[in-house]
């Protein structure tokens, strides 16, 4: 999922296994100017439950983010927010399309 704002930012969230396939959570990253800065990837979840379906938005300078949580029998809907001035950026990195098809 991916929101944007008139400021140049855009946010996009994801549900990640990495901390393991049976308890994926919700990661989040923010990019500024227009994706000349990213931030790196923030786990917003953490928990033992199973995080998935992660929808946001951007509301001044606060993004939401709305997913569903899997505890045992129970199905929740939860939500957190997220600051967004002075979000921690470092430059983006450019993708170079060619080495990516395998062509160099």
């Amino acid at each position: 999922m991916v929101a944007a704002d008139n400021k140049g930012r855009v946010a996009v969230v994801w549900s990640d296994t990495t901390s393991g396939v049976t308890q994926p959570d919700i990661y989040a990253s923010v990019g500024i100017n227009n994706l000349d800065a990213n931030s790196s990837a923030i786990d917003l979840t953490n928990t033992k439950g199973i995080s998935k379906h992660p929808h946001l938005s951007i509301v001044g300078n606060t993004m939401f983010v709305v997913w569903e949580e899997i505890e045992g029998k129970n199905s929740l809907v939860k939500v957190t927010s997220l600051s967004l001035d002075k979000i921690p950026t470092h430059p983006s990195v450019g993708v170079d399309q060619v080495k990516v098809n395998g062509h160099k």
